[in-house]
């Protein structure tokens, strides 16, 4: 068994290869200082591709060297996700942190660049973790959390990967809250008259008699709804007047514009525009919404489900 004393020694080689004199140099990757009767292995990290060296050389940024390397190559290059400083002895010397990542044969490790972030350490490329979440925004290299730098302005819409708060200004007809991704319709019965509104109120309530379907951005997008229909805010769209009512005016904003049809007549569909509705209840027949009136046997109604033909209580006496 080696002594430990030579541990990390190699014997220097004679010229004849015989002779047990050392009469021969130090070959590549080793050392071999002034008055020294045994060769050195290069330490991990540095080199030597020459003979009878005194020192070894550190190996470049970026490599790494086991012992004994013999070239400026020394053993590789660095791990992607891990730097190797000057005079680094392995390939991982040295992990990247969260925040930064580093490719093959990297000297030092990079800031993630902006609009995404490292949660973690070790990334081998320049995505890192994932883009800046949906209404965040990431305007400086080397973020550790999905949020980035901070919310989205208001106003404004931040995809994933946003480098700046500002980064879509929300159009007519829409509005977005700080933090928005995206930016959101103004809701039926509003309108947007202007850019980078910030409330669901967007520029205000529809003007009377008219409706504001979602997304709309002027008070009068809708002509008024007609005679027998109504404008619904819910929807901002117009709705028919229901089954045995009319409207007879023009721009209506709520059902109670809709008027029972008049005494003696039905109305059997929706969206009537005449008090006499449908027509006049047969002779005979007297239909004031589903009630029956008179004995038994002389009770009475109109044909047709569902129709209305509301009388005095007079004609209600067969």
């Amino acid at each position: 068994l080696m002594d430990p004393k030579w541990a990390g020694m190699i014997p220097c080689r004679s010229k004849d290869g015989v002779s047990s004199a050392c009469t021969g140099e130090c070959g590549a990757g080793t050392l071999s200082p002034s008055g020294a009767t045994v060769c050195t292995a290069c330490p991990p990290g540095q080199f030597s591709d020459r003979s009878a060296q005194a020192a070894c050389v550190a190996c470049a940024g970026g490599r790494f060297g086991a012992d004994g390397s013999v070239n400026a190559s020394c053993s590789g290059v660095c791990t992607a996700g891990h730097a190797c400083p000057t005079g680094s002895g392995n390939s991982t010397a040295m992990i990247c942190p969260a925040g930064t990542y580093s490719l093959p044969g990297a000297a030092t490790c990079t800031l993630c660049p902006p609009g995404v972030y490292g949660a973690e350490p070790g990334h081998t490329t320049a995505a890192c973790t994932a883009p800046c979440r949906p209404g965040s925004f990431g305007s400086d290299p080397g973020q550790t959390s999905p949020t980035c730098v901070g919310n989205c302005t208001a106003g404004y819409a931040c995809p994933a990967g946003s480098t700046s708060p500002t980064t879509q200004l929300c159009p007519f007809g829409r509005y977005s809250v700080a933090a928005s991704g995206s930016c959101t319709a103004c809701p039926a019965g509003t309108y947007g008259d202007s850019v980078g509104l910030t409330s669901s109120a967007c520029s205000g309530p529809c003007a009377d008699g008219y409706v504001c379907p979602p997304g709309s951005n002027t008070s009068t997008p809708v002509l008024s709804c007609p005679a027998g229909r109504f404008g619904e805010a819910a929807t901002g769209l117009c709705a028919d007047c229901p089954v045995g009512r009319f409207g007879v005016a023009t721009g209506a904003t709520s059902p109670t514009a809709c008027t029972a049809c008049a005494a003696g007549f039905f109305g059997n569909t929706s969206g009537l525009s005449l008090a006499q509705c449908s027509g006049a209840c047969p002779a005979g027949y007297y239909c004031p919404g589903m009630h029956l009136f008179g004995p038994p046997q002389r009770r009475a109604c109109c044909r047709v489900q569902f129709l209305l033909c509301p009388a005095v209580l007079g004609q209600a006496k067969l």
